[in-house]
């Protein structure tokens, strides 16, 4: 996803999930992120929800980059 893979830290994404829930769509991601920079994921959530106007719950799962 674009919003996830510009966002300060992030190295990449491993997985990502989107569903609609009648008029619901929630959301999750595994970002990969650089260890110095692992605050980064927390801004993930806000970029994407600036992307995705009909989001409504989004979990970021940060990981380190292998």
């Amino acid at each position: 996803m674009h919003a996830l893979s510009h966002t300060t830290g992030a190295i990449g994404v491993s997985s990502l999930k989107l569903r609609w829930l009648g008029h619901r769509l929630p959301g999750a991601a595994a970002v990969e992120v650089d260890a110095a920079a692992l605050h980064g994921a927390g801004h993930a959530e806000t970029d994407v929800k600036g992307e995705l106007f009909n989001l409504d719950e989004f979990t970021i799962t940060p990981g380190r980059a292998h």
